[in-house]
Formats: structure tokens, sequence, C-alpha cells
């Protein structure tokens, strides 16, 4: 089911209607979490979360900016990332692969 909604997401006309419609489907049936693969990890994402729902659909989230972290952290040998706790740690589970201090 995800593979066809993210499908359709891509589609240009169709990219405002299909978060609408997942929001509908996520009411009607009373969807609490929705357990995805990223990255070799699974996550429980929250529907009702604007954020969750973009992982859901886009398998990813703000990846510009973890790439613009990972180049720092490999260019200015960066041992420590403090996470301030913003969201659900989607930060720092993917730098965690660089094998940092993550708190």
């Amino acid at each position: 089911m995800r593979n066809v909604v993210k499908n359709l997401y891509k589609l240009k006309f169709l990219k405002r209607a299909v978060p609408s419609l997942l929001k509908i489907i996520i009411k009607i049936f009373n969807i609490k979490r929705i357990q995805v693969d990223h990255n070799d990890l699974k996550f429980n994402l929250n529907p009702k979360n604007p954020i969750d729902r973009e992982i859901y659909l886009k398998d990813n989230y703000e990846i510009e900016q973890i790439k613009f972290l990972g180049n720092e952290i490999d260019k200015n040998n960066i041992r420590v990332f403090i996470d301030v706790g913003a969201h659900m740690g989607f930060y720092s589970i993917n730098l965690s692969k660089k094998k940092i201090e993550i708190y």
C-alpha cells in the first residue's frame, strides 16, 4: 500500500491531493501508528503528525540538511552531536551511522 501511495504522491497533479486523502484514510480507519522501513531501520510513525506523514510519503525528511550535517561532521572531524529534541530524533538516527557520540 505504501508504495502505491508514494508513487501517486510523485505525480505532480496528485501531489497536493495525496496527503489530504491520506489524512482522510487515517481518520476513517483510526490509524494510530504506521511502521515503515528507512535506511535499514524501522520507524513507528504517528500518521497524524505532519513530519511523520512526510517521512511516510517521501521516505525521508529534510534530506539536504542531513547531508549538510553529515558533510560538516566529516569535514571538521566532529565527534559529538547534540540533538535538542525537536521531534523524534530523525537527524540523530540518520547521523548515527557516522559513529559519533549523540546526545
